[in-house]
């Protein structure tokens, strides 16, 4: 199994050092995070491709860092002679990974003994004198000149890698989805073939190449002939294609129940493709990197998916990025990894109970995803408690908790559960509830191992003023305004109507913006999460 992933300067990773897990990995983050790209490196140093296409072949400036290479002109402006960047991934695998025998050595940057795969590029040495020519010239556009550069795709033992090592395998499986026959990725072709022995697929090409020439000598040499006479031919004639373009497996499309694999809906191409991916057996596909398995599924179908993958995953080593809550809590929090700004953010997963973690497989619509990305959080018990919170918010601040980079989440009343995430993820957190009538301790005290001063609280209303965000808002001092606006009058009990109510006064409120005072714990609340 990989042990470490190293990438340096490539595409939005400066430096990446990523250490995964011996089986599901899940990897959550904002777009634009690097989750993409990291399937990318880990799929283009075991395979040599990407997107489709070799290394060296699809090799251009904005494989390099942007920051990097805009350090690099900034300082060849200024004179300094700056070596040229270069771009260096590395994979490690432990000894005993199926298909790395031959991958042993220490050619890697850590001088580590162990097997591993080393693709790197730097500027070609045989270009030497064309790039001092370049670098020479006035008014350099900053983009590199990656046509005088080279890639090396080398094992850890010194020995160059011409194709995917064998024994080694990874099906990398996309959203991507295809809507033309010429549009099936190289993957899923890949895929496919695997399920072809070497016998048969030489009786197929060889099949294959003699129909074309039987075609090409049979009704295309008349065709041949006719056009042989028109004098404006210059000696054109037609014949089939026997280019490597035209093998077998690039015209032989997948069909699903009959059906051609690109006339297929967005949903059951991906729901195909991961299902191929995890079919096969672990000793195809050690490696399965699955990208936003949620993508163009239905929750019925995501549901099957998960399930699946769930099932056959024992053997093998996952890499999942996602968006989605529900695939987050089904795998399992032990397996997520956190990436913000092209890093790997720290994450101890065992600060979270055994009892949590069955709570958040069986609960897949708690909003987990929301907690781990944010960076500050306020988790309230309703949908009324957040309407208010963020007005108040608002009125207090002068600016929305959002463009504060403050994330409000109506969680109900699973405060206990959000403090232990957020003491795992190192979240700055307040939790709001009501008293029920209980004294504040009572619910501080079940919760005290996850509270932390200035870092994680909880605030609750005094039990005088009322056992929930109603009576709290009333006797704060808005009983005129609140009758008002819900245009009652002093006989009406404004209490029973609020709790008769209790989305649409909240609503009501946010909707006109009256002047209201706040109750102390909302107020309290909001000067604790917005310090810095």
């Amino acid at each position: 199994m990989i042990t470490r992933i190293k990438a340096t300067n490539y595409r939005c990773f400066k430096s990446l050092d990523f250490v995964p897990h011996e089986g599901m990995n899940i990897i959550v983050g904002g777009n634009e995070a690097g989750k993409s790209t990291l399937l990318e490196v880990i799929s283009l140093l075991v395979g040599g491709r990407v997107r489709g296409r070799w290394a060296a072949d699809d090799l251009n400036p904005y494989w390099f860092n942007h920051d990097v290479v805009r350090q690099y002109f900034a300082a060849h402006k200024a004179g300094q002679n700056p070596a040229l960047p270069e771009i260096d991934l590395e994979i490690y695998f432990s000894d005993d990974a199926p298909g790395v025998a031959t991958l042993l050595g220490a050619h890697n940057s850590l001088r580590l003994k162990c097997p591993g795969i080393r693709m790197r590029v730097r500027p070609d040495s045989d270009h030497h004198a064309e790039l001092e020519a370049y670098l020479a010239e006035d008014e350099l556009p900053e983009l590199l000149p990656t046509d005088l550069y080279q890639v090396s795709w080398h094992a850890f033992s010194g020995d160059p890698i011409t194709r995917q090592p064998r024994g080694l395998g990874v099906a990398l499986v996309n959203s991507n989805t295809s809507s033309t026959h010429s549009g099936v990725d190289y993957k899923l072709r890949q895929l496919l073939r695997d399920f072809v022995k070497p016998q048969e697929s030489a009786k197929i090409a060889l099949e294959h190449r003699t129909s074309k020439a039987k075609i090409s000598n049979g009704i295309l040499r008349t065709v041949n002939e006719r056009i042989a006479k028109d004098e404006g031919s210059f000696g054109v004639s037609l014949q089939m294609d026997q280019s490597a373009n035209s093998n077998w497996d690039t015209v032989v499309a997948p069909h699903v129940e009959e059906t051609p694999f690109a006339m297929l809906g967005q949903g059951r191409q991906v729901a195909t493709k991961i299902a191929l991916a995890m079919s096969r057996s672990a000793e195809h596909t050690q490696l399965v990197l699955l990208e936003e398995p949620e993508n163009h599924l239905s929750h019925t179908e995501l549901q099957s998916v998960i399930e699946k993958i769930q099932t056959l995953s024992n053997g093998r080593q996952c890499f999942v990025t996602t968006h989605s809550s529900f695939v987050l809590n089904r795998l399992g929090f032990k397996s997520l990894h956190l990436m913000h700004e092209s890093r790997i953010i720290p994450f101890d997963a065992s600060a979270i109970s055994a009892d949590t973690m069955a709570y958040f497989k069986k609960q897949s619509g708690y909003d987990t995803l929301r907690l781990v990305l944010a960076n500050r959080v306020v988790v309230v018990e309703g949908p009324s408690d957040e309407m208010i919170f963020n007005l108040a918010f608002e009125k207090v601040k002068g600016r929305s908790p959002r463009a504060a980079g403050v994330d409000v989440i109506t969680l109900g009343t699973r405060g206990k559960r959000a403090l232990e995430l957020g003491k795992a993820l190192g979240r700055k957190m307040a939790v709001l509830r009501d008293n029920d009538d209980q004294e504040p301790d009572h619910w501080r005290a079940p919760v005290s191992d996850y509270l932390e001063d200035g870092v994680r609280e909880m605030f609750i209303g005094a039990t005088s003023l009322g056992r929930t965000l109603e009576p709290q808002m009333i006797e704060a001092g808005n009983d005129t305004a609140l009758r008002i606006l819900f245009g009652l009058d002093a006989k009406d009990d404004l209490l029973k109507y609020m709790l008769s109510q209790k989305t649409e006064w909240a609503w009501r409120v946010a909707d006109s913006e009256p002047g209201l005072v706040w109750p102390t714990y909302i107020q309290e609340a909001i000067e604790f999460i917005d310090a810095s």
